[in-house]
């Protein structure tokens, strides 16, 4: 009896440690761990929302770069593009790394963010304001001609 019972744990370990080196394997091919020498090195995800911040909806087509801190100074390591929903992830990042993340959009003044130092996840929230004296989708033009 007892030795069913020891035998039941074994396999009860075998299995925790399958289970524990299957998820270290897929959370390292998504990119979230990175396995180096036995050991687990996070990876960083950033992501950017961009907003009108009159109208508060999503801005489509945003240009959104990323940029790291290195001894060489801001490098550019990723240009996106907003989809529909006005957002972008950037992953595979530092953690403890120094990021900035700028946005622009036609119409739209320009906006930067800086992390000192990442973490594993950061949400970001731009609400862009409208460039004076410009024109832009949604807005109305009333002419006279007499």
């Amino acid at each position: 009896m007892e030795s069913y019972f020891i035998n039941l744990n074994f396999t009860a370990m075998r299995t925790m440690i399958l289970k524990a080196t299957c998820i270290l394997f897929f959370l390292s091919v998504f990119g979230l761990y990175t396995l180096a020498n036995n050991t687990v090195e996070k990876k960083g995800v950033i992501v950017v929302e961009v907003m009108d911040s009159n109208l508060k909806f999503p801005i489509f087509g945003a240009e959104v770069k990323l940029y790291e801190h290195t001894d060489k100074g801001w490098v550019e390591v990723g240009k996106m593009t907003t989809g529909r929903g006005g957002d972008v992830v950037f992953a595979n990042l530092k953690v403890g790394g120094k990021y900035k993340v700028e946005v622009s959009n036609a119409g739209y003044n320009s906006q930067a963010h800086e992390f000192s130092r990442l973490s594993e996840k950061e949400n970001v929230y731009f609400f862009l304001t409208e460039k004076s004296n410009e024109f832009c989708l949604g807005n109305l033009i009333v002419l006279s001609i007499f």
